[in-house]
């Protein structure tokens, strides 16, 4: 089994760490093919960090290459292996696989995921001869850890060859608040001090910043089904046709459900990574209207949404999305009050939708958000008949926490407001007249999401 790992001076030098050498002199031994992918904040210092301690007779496989039989064998994404055993299988018989596509003998992949209160390092060693990891282990840094800090951690992880074990156990390690720079290994087994291999770069601080670093999302996709209330409110305003009628709902139940994947993710393209598309769809249940008088009428009450969305880390462990989409939502009352010429308001809107909202995480497992959108109303539907010169905007806010379960699951509770403002600009001999109106949805909503 893995052995718990402790940063500190026995940090291994470049071959002792990717190729697990054990003879004392590397000129006899067989050189060896060696690959480095890193994934999160200071991917391309570390892995090249990493990639300068490979000397002679060793080679350095080129990380694109690799990265491209990963992608040919179907190998998860690193973070999502380092949150799920099952991934992290898959992700260890698939890199074995693409390291022999590849012509690899060993592959060191790393994933870094900084949160407000730690910096999570998961390491894996990937020897291609082997079904299973050298290597697969966790390391928690503390938050804002530099990119040299975060390369010490990972070359003090690994074994000499003769240390192997015959099958791997995710473990957890928890690195010193001070390291200490990495030392080559000893060349023979005379008490001769071994060389020092100089810092793998210009001097950096070490320490973490006062301010902790944004909060990085890697997340693949997220699904969420939820479950609620559903209340709607409309009113006229300066309202001269009686017919006009007004409408209040006090509650109905709605179930939705939601989701957003980043396609490109698991790439380090910058922006590309953080793209995603969204998707929504609500619908009310055993939703049914009647006036004071006891007469009933068929009611639906249904809405959309698809679009795309940005995520961008912010300082103090905020994340935010800038989004924007398409939608609609249907009120529609399917047949007329028995015995009444009531004009009942009936709605299809179909918008576009800009906005944006911040994400907060907190305590390691609970996070809150808000944010809001302007709503660009295209068309309102039966209202239009009735004001043919109306104006419609509309705009959107929402708020929620959330507590993670698990590494991919959640629970949440939010809530949503929607507001569309009419302004009907009556003029003399229309047969309907007021001077607007508003339409005022609220939506509370508990719901349970994995996250992937």
């Amino acid at each position: 089994m893995c052995s718990r790992s402790e940063l500190g001076p026995v940090a291994l030098g470049a071959v002792a760490l990717l190729t697990m050498a054990s003879d004392a002199h590397a000129a006899d031994r067989k050189g060896q093919v060696v690959a480095v992918v890193v994934e999160g904040p200071h991917a391309d210092q570390v892995a090249g960090w990493l990639e300068d301690r490979i000397v002679a007779p060793d080679t350095l496989k080129e990380g694109d290459a690799f990265r491209t039989a990963l992608r040919a064998k179907g190998a998860p994404a690193l973070h999502a292996a380092a949150g799920n055993d099952a991934r992290d299988a898959q992700l260890v018989a698939r890199a074995s696989a693409a390291a022999r596509d590849a012509g690899v003998d060993h592959a060191i992949l790393v994933d870094v995921r900084p949160t407000p209160r730690a910096t999570r390092v998961h390491v894996w060693h990937i020897d291609a001869q082997k079904s299973q990891a050298v290597v697969d282990t966790d390391v928690t840094l503390p938050p804002s850890a530099s990119a040299m800090y975060t390369t010490r951690a990972v070359l003090a992880l690994a074994p000499p060859a003769d240390a192997a074990p015959t099958e791997p156990a995710r473990t957890e390690a928890t690195a010193p608040a001070a390291p200490v720079a990495p030392a080559a290994p000893a060349v023979s087994s005379t008490p001769e001090a071994p060389p020092q291999v100089p810092d793998p770069a210009p001097v950096e601080a070490d320490r973490a910043p006062k301010k902790p670093s944004p909060e990085v999302d890697s997340s693949l996709l997220a699904v969420r089904a939820s479950i609620g209330a559903g209340m709607r409110h409309f009113s006229y305003v300066d309202r001269i046709t009686a017919s006009l009628r007004p409408y209040d709902l006090a509650a109905a139940p709605v179930a939705v459900a939601a989701g957003v994947v980043y396609p490109l993710a698991p790439t380090r393209i910058p922006v590309l990574r953080d793209f995603g598309i969204t998707g929504e769809y609500s619908q009310a249940f055993a939703l049914a209207s009647q006036d004071s008088a006891g007469n009933r009428v068929g009611t639906t009450w249904q809405a959309f949404d698809f679009g795309a969305t940005e995520r961008i880390a912010l300082p103090q462990g905020l994340l935010a999305n800038v989004s924007a989409g398409y939608g609609g939502n249907d009120f529609q009352f399917t047949d007329a009050i028995p015995g009444s010429a009531a004009a009942l308001p009936s709605v299809s809107y179909r918008f576009v939708r800009v906005g944006a909202d911040v994400r907060y995480g907190f305590l390691s497992a609970f996070a809150a958000w808000a944010g809001g959108s302007y709503l660009d109303v295209l068309s309102s539907g039966y209202t239009s008949q009735l004001f043919p010169r109306e104006t419609v905007g509309g705009i959107e806010a929402h708020l929620g926490a959330s507590w993670r379960l698990a590494k991919s699951w959640e629970l949440s509770l939010s809530g949503a407001y929607t507001r569309f403002f009419y302004s009907f600009n009556p003029v003399p001999g229309d047969a309907s007249v007021a001077g607007g109106a508003l339409d005022e949805q609220t939506r509370i909503l508990a719901g349970f999401a994995y996250v992937m």
